[in-house]
């Protein structure tokens, strides 16, 4: 049974499934990688530093999307690397382990007995810990059944917590954590939208929620 199925059933509720994900997920973060990247790691694009790596990754994708869309804002590359940047205090925190980057409840199986089985790795990443949770509260999940995407973002958030912990952080860390992950995925989703799926629909909202984080 997937794990979608069970929460929109109300098998198990929204909590129960976050909280027990958040305690998988705690074990799958004691897995320490050398440097930040796609796995398995590449010596020419992986790179010890979180703002470095993520800084380069930003560049490329914005400066690929300015070249195709002349209406694309400009310069916004440099505007997430400075909310980038603000998280220069907390690189000794901001470690590289194993994330799977996408553990929302459709990657989820359950038989009932065993728990939260955790399968298509095939965007696993090393990078900080909070990816998970910020993908997590991203978008809700993607279950839109259970009421706006806000609302479910602040269940998951407290949820998933309760299950994982803090790790070396403060609450108030990792939501400034959580926050430019969430740039990030927008700015990794631009390309996706616009490239691969061909959706301006989506490549538009995406855009609008980029810059609405932007300004927070």
């Amino acid at each position: 049974v997937s794990r979608r199925d069970a929460i929109v059933g109300g098998r198990v509720s929204l909590e129960e499934f976050h909280a027990e994900l958040g305690q998988l997920l705690k074990k799958v973060h004691t897995i320490g990688l050398p440097a930040f990247g796609n796995i398995p790691l590449d010596d020419q694009e992986s790179n010890p530093d979180f703002i470095a790596y993520n800084g380069g990754q930003v560049q490329h994708i914005l400066a690929k999307i300015e070249a195709l869309e002349p209406e694309f804002p400009k310069n916004l590359a440099d505007v997430v690397c400075k909310k980038l940047r603000a998280l220069t205090p907390l690189l000794p925190k901001l470690k590289p382990v194993l994330c799977h980057t996408d553990p929302a409840p459709d990657n989820c199986i359950w038989n009932g007995t065993t728990g939260v089985v955790l399968i298509d790795w095939d965007d696993a990443k090393a990078t900080c810990w909070i990816a998970d949770l910020a993908d997590l509260t991203y978008s809700g999940s993607h279950l839109t059944e259970l009421g706006p995407r806000e609302e479910r973002r602040k269940r998951i958030l407290e949820s998933f917590l309760e299950g994982h912990g803090l790790g070396d952080f403060t609450y108030k860390e990792v939501l400034e954590v959580e926050r430019v992950m969430h740039i990030l995925k927008a700015v990794h989703h631009l390309p996706y939208y616009y490239i691969e799926q061909k959706n301006m629909e989506w490549f538009s909202k995406t855009k609008e929620r980029l810059l609405e984080f932007l300004e927070k």
